[in-house]
């Protein structure tokens, strides 16, 4: 082994450093270079060293389904030029105006003036009234991501 440079003292003077190819090994402030044998043997004991951290539980119970059972959120009918389509006539039909509020839905998402098309009867995989355009009004991003979703928790939407 070689000294390379001294470096600040670590904890009890021991310390691992890899660099690209090769392998290091501190002794008290002092970098030396290691051989492949020797840095094959370091990198073995390495990996005997048992990890102390520990697993974490999951927080949920069950995942919760993104869509309809069997489909990504990407693969569903919100994210179809259909839907946009039926979005974008919504939004005409209620003059860019929030139904709940009567705030004007100019902003971009994520801005709480943002306009969001909700479906004032929850659907819940239902396609028949997930498109049915009188189950359709706009409302702005805060109104939604508040009351909306407060009424719906509490099961009154």
């Amino acid at each position: 082994m070689s000294i390379i440079s001294p470096t600040a003292p670590t904890g009890n003077g021991l310390g691992v450093f890899a660099f690209r190819r090769h392998a290091c090994l501190s002794h008290f402030g002092y970098l030396y270079a290691v051989g492949p044998h020797q840095r094959r043997a370091l990198v073995g004991r390495l990996k005997t060293i048992p990890s102390r951290l520990s697993r974490v539980k999951p927080r949920l119970a069950q995942p919760v389904p993104l869509a309809v059972e069997g489909q990504r959120r990407s693969e569903g009918p919100i994210k179809s030029y259909r839907w946009q389509k039926l979005r974008q006539k919504i939004l005409a039909r209620d003059g860019y105006l929030c139904q709940q509020t009567g705030v004007a839905l100019i902003g971009k998402y994520p801005e709480a003036n943002s306009p969001v098309v909700d479906h004032i009867k929850p659907h819940r995989g239902d396609l028949d009234l997930f498109w049915d355009e009188s189950n359709l009004q706009a409302v702005a991003k805060a109104w939604h991501d508040r009351e909306k979703q407060s009424l719906e928790k509490r099961g009154l939407a």
